[in-house]
């Protein structure tokens, strides 16, 4: 990162910033907590100017957006999400997911719930279910959001099983499901 900003012979191309700000957001998952902060502005900087040179590029908004909701402006991390979404229909899970940790920090439980209930069933769930951002305390999600995991997790795994013609390990599977949401609960 260092090294390519010490490039002082001209201006840098979109891509270059976008990759040192992209590196930035990296980094900050590796570094201490206490400059994270420091890293996701840097982030923040170097992707927002990537995007007033490329405004055509959906990852440049999406990493942008995850720097904004990581330094806790929210509502703008939320609206370059949105963007994304209407750039690009393969981000909608993802940024979904996003627009909800953002939904969840302004402390609009339901509407992070109704956000969350839009992605599909399937593998992203159990990151869903251990995501940080989604751990409140407070009872008015938890417990919901806790059934919304369960519930999306027993359908991606009747999705998978239903292609093998199985019905035993179709109910094996729900009855798995519903033991542990049990557990959590």
């Amino acid at each position: 990162m260092r090294q390519l900003e010490t490039f002082k012979d001209r201006k840098l191309t979109w891509d270059e910033q976008y990759l040192i700000g992209l590196a930035y957001l990296v980094a900050a998952d590796e570094c201490d907590e206490s400059k994270r902060p420091s890293y996701w502005k840097n982030a923040a900087g170097y992707l927002s100017s990537a995007r007033k040179q490329n405004s055509y590029s959906v990852i440049i908004p999406f990493n942008l957006g995850v720097a904004l909701l990581s330094l806790g402006n929210y509502p703008r991390g939320i609206r370059l999400m949105r963007q994304c979404i209407r750039m690009d229909q393969t981000y909608f899970d993802k940024a979904k997911w996003n627009i909800a940790c953002g939904l969840i920090k302004l402390q609009r439980d339901q509407k992070a719930l109704d956000t969350l209930e839009e992605i599909a069933s399937g593998a992203d769930w159990e990151g869903i279910k251990a995501d940080p951002w989604f751990a409140t305390g407070r009872k008015s999600f938890d417990r919901p959001f806790k059934l919304l995991c369960a519930i999306k997790i027993a359908e991606g795994k009747v999705k998978n099983l239903a292609g093998s013609d199985s019905s035993d390990a179709i109910a094996r599977e729900l009855v798995e499901s519903i033991k542990t949401f049990s557990q959590d609960v």
